[in-house]
């Protein structure tokens, strides 16, 4: 497996230059869609990592429930703001108001802070079936998932999925009808497994852990393509680490056409980010935004192997 350990110089490829004739629509459109009324600082964070630490997408949104307008607004300067439809302390879901969004954006990264309301169950469902464009699914999104796992067969977008272990579990879980009740289970046999749920619904996996572990599938269904990153520090072990991930991916996921080369590439930007982060404030009082301070640190060094 030393073969499948990403490499610097392997992220320098992927992560390409700037074209000198360009402009922002060159380096894609994204959005995040999250937030709720008690985990809006998820969304914070993601949007900080895509646009004030320049990730690298070229036109950039922050999708959230109106009624956190006036609290997110005052944490972001580059990003755009696209207004949910909510009632004064809920998102609702309206079909045009979602096309709208659906129809504006290449790349779409759902879940972090949304909740588990029935609106959002029904945002994430319809979304799944209607988007065309690169859809990345993290936090809640992924719970919703787990309980509807076949509207995978009905995705028309190209799909990354972001668990942590337990979200892993659920998922598979749901895929295959049940499961192994112990946890180590999955943690004895994560890349066996993570080979087997991507077979079967033709994802880009990226399942979170000291090893980070992105697995694909190639041309031939019975080859994934598998990489491991082993950037990071346990001082990411942290509330918010998962969501700069989501940020940085949904960037680089703008401008690079390839979804599993930049679910690669990104989840080495956030490892080597932290570790800069640690180097700076130490690994037991680093937090997810002394990370994100790091990722154009990172970027730099990275493009530097070039």
């Amino acid at each position: 497996m030393k073969d499948d350990v990403l490499k610097i110089e392997d992220v320098a490829k992927i992560i390409p230059d700037r074209i000198k004739d360009s402009h922002k629509g060159t380096y894609g459109r994204v959005a995040l869609l999250g937030g709720a009324v008690e985990y809006s600082g998820a969304i914070r964070l993601s949007a900080m990592a895509l646009a004030a630490l320049k990730s690298g997408a070229g036109l950039s949104t922050v999708a959230i429930p109106k009624y956190l307008v006036p609290i997110v607004s005052q944490n972001i300067l580059e990003v755009m703001i696209y207004p949910i439809d909510s009632t004064e302390n809920e998102i609702v879901f309206n079909k045009e108001n979602i096309d709208d969004l659906i129809d504006k954006v290449d790349v779409l990264t759902c879940g972090m802070g949304l909740g588990k309301s029935k609106a959002a169950h029904e945002i994430i469902y319809y979304i799944i079936k209607n988007y065309d464009g690169k859809l990345v699914l993290d936090a809640d999104a992924l719970n919703i998932l787990s309980e509807n796992i076949d509207l995978l067969n009905e995705a028309k977008c190209k799909i990354i999925l972001t668990p942590h272990m337990m979200e892993f579990k659920r998922l598979y879980d749901a895929a295959y009808r049940g499961g192994e009740p112990d946890i180590k289970y999955y943690e004895d046999n994560k890349l066996d497994l993570a080979k087997k749920f991507v077979e079967k619904y033709n994802v880009t996996l990226l399942l979170k852990g000291p090893t980070t572990i992105v697995v694909s599938v190639g041309d031939d269904i019975l080859s994934p393509h598998i990489k491991l990153i082993d950037r990071g520090t346990p001082g990411m072990s942290t509330a918010g680490s998962g969501d700069v991930l989501s940020g940085i991916i949904t960037g680089l996921l703008g401008y690079i056409e390839n979804e599993f080369d930049a679910t690669c590439a990104a989840a080495f930007v956030n490892g080597m980010a932290g570790e800069f982060a640690a180097r700076d404030e130490g690994e037991i009082s680093m937090t997810a935004s002394d990370t994100v301070k790091h990722i154009s640190e990172a970027i730099k060094m990275i493009k530097n192997e070039k």
